[in-house]
């Protein structure tokens, strides 16, 4: 048998870092730390909400967020802005991953693609979001930082 068909018969495909750390995102993760950077340099550390993120096996990625603590006063509408849900489906490329958004609970959240570039150090989980113009933030140019934790 010749080497060409050789290697037909017996494909030798390499293992990517995207299919190693797909399977090491496989987990249920809740936020520890967010802070957001500003192009100048300056970051702003904020409290920390509840958050958590899910990535499945089969490509399956859920997010939610809602105020930690959240004083009893607070007008459910208030709070109902400052949460929000959504899902899709994920792939991994490097060191981004892409999550194609299919369904959220509040207009927050665009449709389409969201990419989040990631850095995975052991149980934990270290995502930062692309720039954005924020209106919160007297329309400075912005991204956030936010670290999990992988649960048990």
């Amino acid at each position: 048998m010749n080497k060409l068909s050789m290697a037909l018969r017996f494909p030798i495909a390499p293992v990517s870092l995207s299919t190693h750390d797909q399977a090491r995102l496989v987990a249920k993760w809740k936020l520890v730390s967010f802070e957001n950077e500003f192009q100048d340099g300056e970051r702003s550390t904020r409290g920390v909400p509840a958050a958590y993120i899910i990535f499945t096996p089969m490509r399956r990625f859920l997010a939610m967020l809602a105020p930690s603590m959240a004083p009893i006063e607070q007008e459910g509408t208030a709070l109902f802005r400052a949460s929000f849900a959504y899902c899709g489906s994920y792939r991994v490329s490097g060191d981004t991953w892409i999550t194609r958004v299919e369904r959220n609970w509040t207009d927050t959240v665009a449709a389409g693609e969201h990419v989040r570039e990631y850095r995975l150090r052991g149980d934990t989980l270290e995502v930062t979001t692309g720039w954005r113009i924020s209106a919160e933030h007297n329309e400075r140019p912005v991204r956030s930082v936010f670290t999990f934790r992988k649960m048990k």
